[in-house]
């Protein structure tokens, strides 16, 4: 019946409770005297006064939560680097398509980086700086719009036939073909900047999930085989990382899974692999849980850093911050 009730139908059987509520009166309060909070005022932000330097607004971050993770890091960074210990990192393409290539670069330049292992997408980018001085944030869905310039598809397939037919790894193969050839951006690409600068590029496809695995007479023979010699060459570097750190940028899958695989074959080898740093940086997180990967990769919660926050933002922060720590320090 709408409109109304029906006055025969009994909505609410009578119910009898059994559960009696619970009597509060027996609850007890802390003093605010005990415990000790957790949070405490000299533990804030301090205010950077006009004129401050980076020093300054190091020191004045707070010493909770991602202000203290932060100066951690840097601090962490200057210290691996005052050791002379090797910092690898790992970036996937959305570090390039923020514009990172600079900050980078200069870091290599200073001595700063011994590593780098980009992911199959990233190596797409990286291409494509050397090819036309910028990128494309677009992926086409036929063969003939793979790439908005042939170039970089030729490129990529000369360069793994190139690597198979001389048993160069992938990063060194096409790291090499972009150096010989005569593309007038050439300069900007990592993959070059490591070759020019003697440190090791490593390219780690996820084959069938990226789209140059597309291209016309694309090897899989050859990609396969050159990969797999960058996952070797990138294991020798995390074989010899006590005391380093690895940073993980913009990749959440392939990056953390290649690591750690690395990771397992350099201890089943017998190599010393239990003290050095991981960072996670920008949200870049493995797509396990934090403690998941921490107990996966067995190393100490202080050993691993976690750090969200836009990339355009942060590597340049970070990088800034790191060189004037070791301006101060060295």
């Amino acid at each position: 019946m709408y409109g109304g009730l029906n006055p025969s139908i009994t909505l609410y059987p009578e119910v009898t409770m059994t559960q009696k509520p619970l009597d509060f009166d027996r609850v007890a309060a802390y003093s605010l005297d005990q415990p000790e909070p957790e949070i405490r005022s000299e533990q804030f932000a301090t205010v950077c006064q006009e004129g401050s330097s980076l020093q300054d607004y190091l020191r004045s971050l707070p010493t909770i939560g991602s202000g203290k993770k932060f100066r951690e890091l840097i601090q962490m960074l200057a210290d691996v680097k005052r050791a002379g210990r090797p910092l690898v990192l790992g970036i996937g393409s959305s570090i390039l398509l923020e514009g990172m290539s600079p900050v980078i670069e200069d870091l290599i330049d200073r001595g700063l980086i011994s590593g780098l292992a980009l992911s199959g997408e990233g190596l797409l980018r990286d291409v494509e700086m050397a090819v036309t001085g910028g990128m494309f944030n677009v992926e086409g869905t036929g063969v003939d719009t793979l790439f908005n310039h042939q170039e970089a598809a030729r490129i990529i397939v000369e360069g793994v036939n190139y690597g198979a037919d001389n048993g160069l790894g992938l990063g060194e193969a096409i790291g090499t073909c972009l150096v010989e050839s005569d593309f007038e951006h050439r300069g900007k690409s990592l993959l070059v900047i490591g070759q020019e600068k003697g440190v090791t590029v490593t390219i780690h496809p996820t084959i069938g999930a990226e789209i140059a695995h597309l291209l016309p007479n694309i090897s899989g023979e050859a990609l396969g085989k050159t990969a797999h010699l960058d996952f070797r060459i990138f294991s020798g570097q995390v074989a010899n990382i006590q005391g380093g750190a690895y940073i993980n940028s913009g990749s959440y899958h392939t990056l953390p899974q290649v690591f750690k695989k690395a990771l397992i074959a350099s201890r089943a080898l017998g190599y010393q692999a239990d003290d050095f740093f991981t960072v996670f940086l920008g949200g870049s997180f493995p797509a396990e849980s934090e403690q998941h990967w921490l107990a996966s990769v067995d190393i100490p919660s202080e050993s691993c850093c976690f750090i969200d926050g836009p990339f355009g933002i942060l590597y340049p922060l970070m990088a800034a911050c790191l060189l004037d720590e070791l301006s101060e320090t060295c």
